[in-house]
């Protein structure tokens, strides 16, 4: 009876051994907010854990392409030339959870803007959802929100105009009495994913079929956005746009 009882005994320890180790994992993995490396040239991704235990492991994806595999920390730099949608997978055992996704795909417009003494608008604001609009610049609160305007410095020059995007402040013509927004351009002819710094050159000649990075200032952070030309630059152009909405991240993708 006693060795019964031993062996019963025995059993019940191994059984419940059994179901603790094999009780369901539960947690939340959560891919926070993305920002920008130093340079603006990475995508810095961390995440939270809200769960059981720690993660083993997390893979980083980009539009559903693997990246990387990360075994140790919460963050991970990713230094690419593509936009995209990233998500997270981790794994505790043999357990997987995907995160919430997050992108950096930049935000288009295409706008016609006219030359200062043509009829037209000739300012260029950017809206709420960092899609650029255009305003005349005699608009009342156009000194407070025009970033960008379009001019031409020596209309009727024998050897033709020349045409210019410019800042409002520290612009072409030094035209603008009284507005606020200093931004920034420059030619970017090796544009290759990644816009380059425009540093503090505040107009730039406009040509045809080119591009241009940009850097501007909203509500105290720094972003950057390319401009592209079509086939015709003239008394007016029309602009496409491409802002990245992560602050000082110059990755715009191709």
């Amino acid at each position: 009876m006693r060795k019964l009882t031993l062996i019963l005994t025995a059993l019940a320890i191994g059984l419940y051994a059994c179901g603790k180790g094999g009780e369901e994992v539960t947690g939340d993995l959560v891919l926070n907010e993305l920002q920008a490396n130093n340079a603006g040239d990475g995508v810095v991704l961390s995440w939270t854990w809200n769960g059981e235990g720690q993660l083993d492991s997390v893979i980083i994806y980009l539009n559903n392409s693997k990246v990387a595999s990360v075994t140790s920390g919460s963050s991970y730099t990713h230094t690419t030339t593509q936009t995209g949608t990233y998500k997270l997978i981790g794994y505790v055992k043999d357990k997987s959870f995907e995160s919430n996704t997050r992108s950096t795909t930049p935000v288009s417009s295409s706008v016609t803007v006219y030359e200062r003494s043509a009829p037209g608008n000739s300012g260029l604001v950017i809206g709420s959802d960092y899609k650029f609009e255009t305003k005349s610049l005699n608009d009342a609160d156009a000194p407070q929100k025009v970033y960008y305007y379009y001019t031409d410095c020596v209309p009727g020059s024998s050897s033709g105009p020349t045409y210019y995007l410019s800042s409002p402040v520290s612009g072409a013509c030094n035209e603008l009495s009284g507005f606020t927004i200093t931004s920034y351009i420059k030619e970017d002819p090796s544009f290759n994913g990644v816009v380059s710094d425009p540093g503090n050159n505040t107009y730039e000649v406009l040509n045809s079929n080119s591009k241009y990075a940009l850097k501007f200032t909203i509500s105290g952070k720094t972003y950057y956005a390319l401009a592209t030309t079509g086939a015709s630059v003239g008394s007016s152009v029309t602009l496409n746009f491409k802002v990245q909405t992560i602050p000082n991240l110059r990755i715009i993708g191709q």
